[in-house]
């Protein structure tokens, strides 16, 4: 299995000396834009975490590429818009991006979420249903 996936690898590396510029032009890139769906990943419906509540709500996380990718001596540092975006509005936050950098380490993966990015995720679900707390007495002694 091993010697399949590195063969694949290396059809991969080859194949993207070729048509590389095909990929990111005109030609090809709205034909794989259209198949990765804008760049847009539908999650799994997400329950309200308060309890006593029964919302839930539909997201899409963006994952479109805002800087080109590092690749490194087997690493790969990779910078993503990853909005989190309510399916039933799709307009997300206009907002500039945060510049962040990753620590300097080859062991491990990291995942780092600046802080304008963290607060256009939690106003999104905010204004989903989730977002959206109805107490009675039954549900606040749930909640508690």
């Amino acid at each position: 299995m091993h010697q399949i996936v590195e063969f694949g690898i290396v059809i991969v590396e080859n194949s993207v000396y070729f048509v590389g510029d095909y990929i990111f032009t005109n030609m090809a890139g709205p034909v794989l834009t259209e198949f990765l769906n804008e760049y847009k990943l539908p999650l799994p419906t997400m329950p309200t975490p308060f309890h006593g509540q029964d919302t839930s709500a539909d997201f899409l996380l963006d994952y479109r590429q805002t800087i080109d990718p590092f690749i490194g001596d087997g690493y790969l540092d990779t910078y993503f818009l990853g909005e989190l975006i309510w399916a039933n509005d799709e307009m997300g936050c206009a907002y500039d991006h945060d510049y962040f950098d990753f620590m300097d380490a080859t062991t491990f993966s990291q995942l780092v979420i600046s802080e304008t990015a963290m607060s256009c995720m939690l106003n999104n679900i905010a204004k989903t249903p989730i977002g959206h707390l109805d107490f009675t007495e039954k549900k606040i002694n749930e909640f508690f």
